[in-house]
């Protein structure tokens, strides 16, 4: 999660990114080129299990989570979140994001 804030908001390629995002909203192409660009930023980032169950559907609850947050805190300006401290979304954030990488989740199926 911190490369992530890092990334949003001291890298050139944030404000970019955050634009793409935006955009991402009417054309299904971007939007799946964005969910695929984070499915393997996240693998990078944190190596998975080889015997995780339900690949596919826990990298698309991680990029709802992520794309939600760059949503409401960079595009919409929500608050109280897009003032918060990355470090304090990061927090509250990072357990929802392990849970659906590595906790039980009763899939169908």
């Amino acid at each position: 999660m911190n490369r992530f804030f890092q990334f949003l908001e001291h890298s050139p390629s944030g404000e970019t990114y955050i634009r793409i995002v935006r955009n991402a909203a009417g054309n299904d192409h971007v939007l799946h080129l964005l969910v695929s660009t984070i499915s393997q930023q996240l693998a990078k980032a944190r190596p998975e299990p080889a015997d995780i169950d339900h690949k596919d559907e826990r990298m698309m609850l991680i990029a709802s989570q992520l794309f939600g947050i760059v949503v409401l805190r960079y595009i919409f300006r929500l608050e109280p979140l897009s003032s918060m401290p990355a470090h304090e979304v990061e927090q509250a954030v990072a357990p929802v994001i392990d849970h659906y990488l590595y906790g039980d989740i009763a899939f169908q199926g």
